[in-house]
């Protein structure tokens, strides 16, 4: 099953080359031109990852809206103007983006970018309560397991751990042994 990526980018020239990029790859590619169109294909369609090019509309996926329904959760991936910074990386991550690509867009930037976004397109399907207590029981076996390997220490430092827990429950590939003893 090809994961479905959400397409969302006012320039047509830019989406059809990442569109074609991507369907080459073996993505589903949902094409979307304003973000009211954004908004109906990720509830209606319910994609494994969105791609978009305009920041209120990543909020608006984090946020919800009233009576709309979609995965409130699904990766999103902010593709930046081209003269972009930190602060507009900043503001990205602010309101709810996973991560950000400026322009000009290297393919392979976004490729990487892509397979670095923890999603899971068969679990994206389920409910966030029953992902969460699956992941809850794994997280917890991890742990327990690493600490046993590690002399109770899983990370080096605090920024360490905060990348660790964003990576949605899926730390333990990510754990640095200590230098401690």
């Amino acid at each position: 099953m090809a994961a479905a990526v959400l397409l969302s980018h006012s320039e047509s020239d830019i989406r059809d080359y990442l569109a074609r990029q991507l369907l080459t790859d073996g993505f589903e590619v949902l094409n979307a031109r304003f973000g009211g169109e954004t908004l109906d294909l990720a509830e209606r369609l319910l994609p494994d990852l969105v791609l978009v090019s305009e920041l209120d509309l990543c909020a608006r996926l984090r946020e919800g809206a009233p009576g709309r329904t979609w995965n409130r959760e699904v990766p999103v991936i902010v593709l930046g103007p081209e003269r972009a910074d930190a602060v507009d990386r900043l503001r990205a991550f602010q309101r709810g983006a996973d991560d950000y690509v400026h322009r000009p867009i290297v393919y392979e930037e976004l490729l990487g970018s892509v397979s670095t976004t923890s999603f899971d397109p068969v679990s994206t399907s389920r409910s966030w309560q029953s992902r969460f207590r699956s992941d809850r029981s794994y997280l917890l076996k991890e742990v327990k397991r690493l600490s046993r390997e590690r002399g109770g220490f899983l990370f080096r430092t605090n920024v360490q751990q905060r990348q660790a827990f964003a990576c949605r429950f899926r730390f333990a590939r990510f754990a640095v042994p200590s230098r401690r003893g």
